[in-house]
């Protein structure tokens, strides 16, 4: 396909060809078509059609090139005739004294760069606005080839849901990631700096949430890095996770948790609202709160008798898979809280006789620590603290403690483990059997 372009539009023209294919375009020599035939490159006078000589099996195109009479011959007609073609055009346009270049761009394509040449000369008078404007392009194309933030974040919501992940940590990640969409809204993924993650990590002021931001958009930017992405393989969204964040260093507190004696007023009141054997369970168990929604929902029962994962003959509670919730694949079958302690036994087997419930709805928990007089019914947490403090401090196993809690001895020890509380105290808890709750008015 032949156009005719003035001579600073065409060497544009060229640029641009060699910026897509990685060479430049150099007149005819780079035709495709032309690489075998006999160039002509001077003027012409004229030119017969190829024609198919027999006693030479080839196809032979004479033409007359300044004066003299050139043969061009090939074995392949389709190859001929298009040369044919080109040179007729040189013809015609030498004829009317017109500079003519070969491209080999298609019709559409010329037309379509010429009308972007077009819009750009309204913006700018250089010669070479089209070039840069590729050059441009082509830095930028691999960003504008990485999907939109949004659709990044649909798909790992997505994968995160079939994961064995807790209600609380996808409600974490939803809420996260839709904050990070409706900030950056309409940009691609790899469109997002490092410093632009960092300024929406430290929106939130406090330390621990800033912690926590990290955390998760770690995992989601892993995600987009081709880490358990069955659709980034072959083409990563992201060439490296962008996060320069690093964590400010923060004043540790004190680790808030009953003492035996508080511990007996909470089951007071407990068992005068009907969430007796709630309080109980949760502090033996020493389950979290959601493991203990799951507990209660899976294993078909709120009562000792009914629910299945409370196993008296074998002297064992089950905290299975569904349970725990834990996503590693060692983890994966859960755990088990093995040779129940004496006191927690006779707990069950009192619930279990007086058919009492270990289930409480939430709104009575909330209005029970609601109206407590004792500040720390108030804390985050407490009743797990409670239970695992007590158990870590009466049998000083960490690992027995870290494994029926399902949390490691690192975990326990920063963020669950009150030192303040005395080993009296945790002797005297795990005193307390039903016949002991009687005499201390429980019951």
């Amino acid at each position: 396909m032949i156009a005719m372009w003035g001579a600073n539009s065409f060497r544009t023209m060229q640029k641009l060809l060699g910026l897509f294919s990685g060479r430049y375009l150099r007149g005819s020599q780079n035709i495709r078509m032309a690489k075998q035939l006999k160039q002509i490159d001077g003027h012409i006078a004229h030119i017969n059609a190829p024609r198919f000589a027999e006693d030479r099996n080839m196809w032979v195109m004479m033409v007359k090139e300044n004066g003299k009479w050139q043969a061009v011959t090939s074995r392949n007609e389709e190859k001929i005739k298009s040369y044919h073609q080109l040179l007729e055009s040189k013809r015609i346009a030498q004829s009317i004294n017109t500079n003519i270049q070969a491209t080999s761009l298609s019709a559409s394509r010329v037309r379509l760069a010429e009308y972007a040449y077009k819009v750009l000369e309204r913006h700018s008078p250089e010669e070479d606005a089209l070039l840069k404007a590729a050059e441009y392009f082509a830095q930028k194309q691999p960003i504008l080839q990485s999907p939109l933030l949004s659709e990044c974040v649909e798909k790992f919501l997505l994968k995160q849901k079939k994961r064995n992940l807790s209600n609380a940590t996808c409600k974490d990640y939803k809420y996260i990631l839709e904050e990070a969409v409706a900030d950056h809204n309409g940009l691609r993924i790899q469109e997002i700096t490092p410093s632009m993650w960092t300024a929406f990590i430290e929106k939130k002021k406090h330390p621990v949430t800033q912690r926590s931001r990290y955390i998760y958009l770690k995992a989601f930017l892993s995600f987009c890095n081709g880490k358990n992405n069955p659709e980034a393989t072959e083409r990563r969204w992201l060439d490296s996770i962008p996060l320069c964040w690093e964590a400010p260093k923060t004043e540790t507190h004190e680790i808030v948790s009953y003492n035996f004696d508080e511990v007996v007023d909470v089951l007071k009141e407990a068992n005068r609202n009907g969430a007796l054997g709630f309080y109980v369970m949760r502090l033996f168990s020493m389950m979290r709160s959601h493991e203990y929604e799951r507990f209660i929902d899976l294993g078909g029962g709120d009562t000792v008798e009914s629910n299945r994962f409370i196993d008296l003959s074998n002297n064992r509670i089950t905290i299975n898979n569904f349970v725990y919730r834990k996503r590693g694949n060692s983890e994966n079958r859960g755990r088990y809280y093995n040779d129940l302690h004496p006191t927690f036994r006779l707990w069950l087997e009192y619930f279990k006789a007086n058919d009492i419930k270990i289930w409480s709805n939430h709104k009575l928990i909330k209005r029970i620590t609601k109206e407590s007089t004792n500040p720390k019914a108030k804390a985050h947490n407490i009743l797990r603290h409670t239970a695992i403090t007590f158990h870590a401090i009466r049998f000083s196993d960490p690992l027995r403690t870290a494994y029926i809690a399902g949390n490691s001895v690192n975990i326990i020890s920063n963020h669950y483990l009150n030192m303040n509380i005395g080993k009296t105290d945790a002797e005297s808890f795990y005193d307390l059997t039903p016949s002991k709750a009687k005499e201390l008015g429980i019951l």
